[in-house]
């Protein structure tokens, strides 16, 4: 190894590898000045040639002096070559297990404890920026693969921090916001594991917290919400829940709601009187109230004007609305028509509340081509 270079106070400034596969190790000297900042440490692997790979290295950030911020430790893989070379990776591996069953080692990125009142540090993992157009580096986080026969892979854990005497901590996965303009923001997605054989697909669970022991503690709710829309007339985020498709001759996966008290937001119902072409809007609202004082007619909006009312809007989707009839006299029916683009299928017939008929209809729309819709009668 060569001599070390120092300055003028004896701190060692530079430390270089020799050729041979040795190790570079450097610790700086300490603050001599009160108040002084610790010398910084630098270590840089030494570089590849031809087809050699770049030395490793190695690096401990300082501690600080009585009211001094500890020296920061960093660990960079080497750039790339000038024309197109990946930049180097950087690594850090816990040892391994030796012998026996022994396990491999934790390997921790741990933010520094917080002092008094000071919040703890943060702990980072973050892709690497991208050039000019090219995509962000992608943030993983993946548990170690299984046993070469029958071992189960590595769990991964993301979980809040635990208080002593207060809220616990939140664990957020969000999506960046898109910039510039007309950008989507980024898609937050949370996948069961794929499974192989005869093995069951893994589940995807969102659940609520359990409440606490006491007389009065509520579980923790859980919310879906689809995104508001911030623009001029712009439609809110859709809000999907799809079972699986199913196989051959498997069905597709059920979907559930195992609750003795559902609710559902109801507005104000729309209103009609006599003979009426319905908006969009009007059955949008789920419940069509009619008064009439005589025989009418309410005719459907046009395919669409009633598609334009609903975002994402795909063929085999269906909406479901309820026409009331609460007229008095029994000959004031009300009778349901296509408008353009619509077909209808059972009866379109409503008799009023003082017949001897049933005085309300159930109807579904369903969407069977791009602004065409077929409307059965279902109850």
């Amino acid at each position: 190894m060569p001599t070390p270079l120092t300055d003028s106070s004896g701190n060692f400034t530079e430390v270089v590898a020799t050729a041979t596969a040795g190790t570079a190790t450097l610790s700086a000297a300490a603050a001599l000045a009160i108040n002084g900042a610790g010398n910084a440490t630098s270590i840089t692997g030494g570089a590849g040639d031809g087809s050699g790979a770049g030395g490793a290295a190695s690096a401990t950030g300082g501690a600080g002096g009585a009211t001094g911020t500890g020296g920061a430790a960093s660990v960079t893989g080497g750039a790339g070559g000038a024309t197109s070379g990946v930049g180097g990776a950087a690594t850090v591996t816990a040892g391994a297990g030796t012998a026996g069953n022994s396990a491999g080692a934790v390997a921790g990125l741990v933010g520094g404890a917080g002092q008094g009142s000071a919040a703890g540090g943060v702990s980072r993992v973050i892709g690497g920026a991208a050039g000019a157009t090219g995509t962000g580096g992608a943030a993983q986080l993946t548990g170690g693969v299984g046993g070469a026969t029958s071992g189960t892979g590595g769990a991964v854990n993301i979980t809040g921090g635990s208080a002593t005497d207060g809220v616990g901590g939140a664990v957020v996965i969000a999506g960046a916001a898109g910039v510039g303009t007309n950008r989507a923001g980024g898609l937050a997605s949370c996948t069961g594991g794929a499974g192989v054989g005869t093995g069951a697909g893994g589940a995807a669970s969102l659940v609520a917290g359990a409440s606490g022991a006491g007389a009065t503690g509520n579980g923790g709710a859980v919310s879906v919400t689809g995104g508001a829309a911030a623009s001029t007339n712009g439609q809110g985020g859709a809000i999907t829940i799809t079972p699986g498709a199913g196989t051959g001759t498997g069905f597709g996966g059920a979907l559930r709601l195992n609750s003795t008290s559902l609710h559902v937001t109801q507005g104000a119902p729309a209103t009609a009187t006599d003979t009426a072409t319905l908006t969009a809007a009007n059955l949008k609202t789920g419940i069509i109230v009619g008064t009439p004082t005589a025989a009418a007619t309410f005719t459907l909006p046009t395919g669409t004007l009633f598609e334009a009312e609903f975002s994402s809007f795909a063929t085999d989707d269906a909406f479901d609305f309820s026409i009331v009839n609460v007229a008095t006299g029994a000959t004031f029916i009300i009778t349901v028509a296509a408008g353009a683009g619509w077909t209808l299928s059972g009866s379109a017939r409503v008799d009023a509340n003082a017949g001897t008929a049933q005085a309300q209809g159930r109807f579904r729309a369903r969407r069977t081509a791009a602004n065409t819709f077929t409307l059965y009668r279902i109850a």
